[in-house]
């Protein structure tokens, strides 16, 4: 028989002289040992960091500087060997603060000089080592806004909104630097959230994505893995960033099939309008011409929308226009006082809809601003006192 053992196999003292074996015992067959098969590289899972403590910012702004400069090296690292980021690493990676503050900003890349002022002059070497001409210019420039949310603040933003009432949904950052409001999600909301972050900086963007690989990652990274201009269909960085604004006011924009969330912002808008619609039901208004009242009361509500009109059915799967209509007829509105704009193209329909809006039998008109923005005004205005039609503007 034929022992074998690696002592170091698992350890950083591992070489090619540390396979110890006995071969050849009495009584064997002195056949030769088999050698174990190279282990395939270990891959690490995609994971999206969470602060669930304070992330150890140090206390002065030169060893902040080397952190930032540290993460940038890491990321560097990380991209070459084209692999995820391990837990440990996104707690280097998660203490990147840019250089918006004054001491970095002029310390490392002063006004009118392309060197470090003296006694940053380590630092500033470590970040050439880490970043091409390219990359140093646009964290020069993000000095002007690269200011992040402190986390005291970040942690009181989410205990009012929880206060609010929020219990999961869509959320847009737009300009989210490395993610600190992605990162203090709070622990009860955990896979209730669908995250879009947006930041201009590429270095900032590309730590963030490393830190929630599972959350941003994968379509940017297809959109770059691409070879090649895009073809019709592609999918392109214009597109991500218009399906954000979309998620935005509701994930089924992005994803038809998700579930609905009743603290949306589309949701809570069509909240508002029927409470308003509720509360002006009884509200009377007078013709400003003949001060005569009209028979039916209550107000007139316009909802703008540029998203979600009838054909994002046909586009997207989801259609705000038809969601907001049906909605407000379940919730007791009836059908007959809730109008499209883009039905009614023609002048003569139209005037017949401003007549049905100030007489009451039309209480909620929803388009778009290309159809009721400049031009449009389907309120009747007089100089004569006493109550009139009044359209209460909305937008989701």
């Amino acid at each position: 028989m034929s022992f074998q053992l690696n002592l170091f196999g698992t350890t950083a003292l591992a070489d090619t002289q540390n396979d110890l074996f006995w071969g050849e015992l009495e009584g064997e067959d002195g056949a030769s040992p088999v050698l174990p098969a190279t282990p395939a590289a270990m891959v690490l899972p995609q994971i999206d960091f969470h602060m669930v403590a304070d992330r150890g910012l140090a206390d002065t702004w030169k060893q902040r500087a080397r952190d930032n400069a540290l993460a940038i090296a890491l990321l560097k690292e990380i991209e070459e060997a084209d692999r995820n980021a391990s837990s440990p690493e996104q707690i280097v990676l998660s203490r990147f603060i840019g250089f918006g503050a004054g001491e970095l900003a002029n310390n490392l890349f002063p006004s009118g000089c392309d060197s470090p002022r003296p006694g940053w002059e380590e630092i500033g070497e470590a970040i050439h080592a880490s970043t091409t001409d390219v990359e140093r210019a646009g964290l020069k420039r993000a000095t002007q806004y690269a200011h992040f949310t402190p986390e005291l603040i970040v942690h009181a933003l989410w205990n009012k909104v929880l206060q609010m009432g929020f219990r999961g949904g869509s959320v847009l950052e737009p300009g989210c630097g490395t993610g600190l409001f992605i990162a203090a999600r709070p622990e009860r909301l955990e896979g209730r959230i669908a995250f879009t972050g947006i930041e201009n900086d590429p270095i900032t963007a590309r730590i963030a994505r490393r830190l929630y690989q599972k959350t941003l990652a994968a379509r940017i990274n297809a959109i770059e893995a691409r070879q090649g201009r895009p073809q019709k269909g592609d999918d392109i960085l214009l597109s991500v960033i218009t399906d954000a604004r979309h998620a935005a006011i509701d994930l089924r924009f992005v994803a038809p099939l998700a579930a609905n969330d009743d603290t949306s912002k589309l949701n809570l808008m069509i909240g508002n309008v029927f409470r308003i619609w509720q509360e002006t039901s009884e509200s009377c208004y007078s013709d400003p011409e003949t001060g005569r009242p009209y028979d039916l009361p209550g107000a007139v509500q316009m909802i703008f929308s540029d998203l979600g009109t009838e054909s994002a059915m046909e586009t997207r799967g989801f259609s705000a226009y038809t969601w907001i209509r049906d909605e407000l007829i379940r919730l007791g509105v009836p059908r007959a006082e809730i109008a499209f704009m883009q039905h009614y193209r023609k002048s003569a329909a139209k005037q017949k809809l401003f007549g049905d809006l100030n007489a009451g039998r039309k209480r909620i008109l929803i388009g778009s601003t290309a159809t009721m923005g400049t031009g449009v005004n389907p309120m009747t205005v007089s100089l004569k006192t006493g109550p009139r039609k009044r359209p209460v503007t909305r937008r989701p």
